[in-house]
């Protein structure tokens, strides 16, 4: 009983999230919920650039190459941000870019906390990795009722969330940034690192785009209607993936056999098949019902709507874990 509790720990971060962002949008509303789904969508495909993937590198190979691994993406990730900021700071110098620092350095620091976390899973610290998960979603709400703007919001939610990861990092795993300063360019293996980057960036850009299009078209309304309700009617099925996928990971990296990655994997989305047929179920019938119970004032929004946004997200959560 202690151990499946220990593991179903992994999901308490996606419930603290989830309530927190309900938070956001009962009390400051949707335009601050969207303008916040904004920041997240743009700063998690930076995330992705800078990060090259070493935090799901971290847990699909064995522990004995964790402390590389990490080396590797804590270097990568610090390698990137400063190419991407520099020539950011030309942006902001030809076209007057001011936010966008904001937003690569909320990549970088998002990235961070993935690479950590990773760290902790792969050695079995499931509570700290559930705490580290957790602490961006509470440092969110804080700032957010404090006040702050949801770019600076979201990005001193993370950089708090990196201090605390770093320090308990260092006093539990002093070990793993020894030879840090040692590792070459060269040997970070930045070109293999490159498809699998591009798979997980297409389904993260893929949201982005209808995010921003909404924004540019019909305002941050439109888009804290489109994220918040993939954050409602999607959370089962995220839910399960953020408490199962880990482990399939880890398991996939066991298997010496492709044919056997494959079909763990395969599996893996067979078995949340049912989750998904009745998520539409409820979309179709009740998803206007459900959808207002969540909002301070009720908004029109078709079923139809609905339904597609969800299986937007479905595809973008098959995407990411290929």
């Amino acid at each position: 009983m202690r151990a499946l509790l220990k593991n179903f720990s992994v999901t308490y971060h996606q419930f603290i999230f989830f309530c927190v962002h309900l938070i956001i949008l009962r009390f400051l509303g949707i335009s601050y919920s969207g303008e916040i789904a904004y920041v997240a969508a743009i700063t998690g495909v930076v995330a992705v650039i800078v990060s090259m993937r070493w935090d799901i590198e971290i847990l699909v190979r064995s522990i004995t190459n964790a402390k590389e691994s990490f080396q590797k993406g804590f270097v990568t990730i610090l390698l990137l941000t400063g190419s991407i900021l520099f020539l950011s700071f030309l942006g902001i110098i030809i076209f007057d870019l001011d936010d966008y620092n904001f937003l690569i350095l909320s990549g970088c620091f998002v990235a961070m906390n993935e690479l950590m976390c990773s760290s902790f899973f792969k050695r079995g610290k499931i509570y700290v990795y559930s705490l580290l998960r957790s602490l961006p979603a509470v440092f969110l709400l804080i700032l957010a009722m404090w006040g702050f703007s949801p770019v600076l919001t979201w990005l001193l939610s993370f950089v708090f969330t990196a201090i605390v990861s770093l320090v308990i990092l260092n006093f539990s795993y002093a070990e793993i940034f020894t030879g840090i300063m040692r590792i070459k360019v060269k040997k970070l293996g930045l070109k293999e690192k490159f498809f699998p980057t591009m798979s997980t960036l297409v389904s993260a850009l893929f949201f982005v785009f209808w995010v921003i299009l909404l924004k540019i078209k019909a305002g941050e309304e439109a888009a804290g209607i489109w994220a918040n309700s993939i954050r409602i009617f999607n959370s089962p099925l995220t839910f399960l993936v953020v408490a199962i996928s880990p482990f399939i990971l880890s398991k996939v990296g066991e298997s010496e056999e492709v044919s056997k990655k494959i079909k763990n994997y395969l599996s893996f989305w067979f078995f949340l098949s049912p989750v998904i047929l009745i998520t539409i179920f409820l979309v179709i019938f009740y998803g206007e019902d459900i959808f207002d119970i969540f909002l301070a004032n009720n908004i029109e929004v078709n079923a139809f709507i609905f339904l597609q946004i969800f299986i937007v997200g479905v595809i973008q959560s098959f995407i990411t874990l290929s």
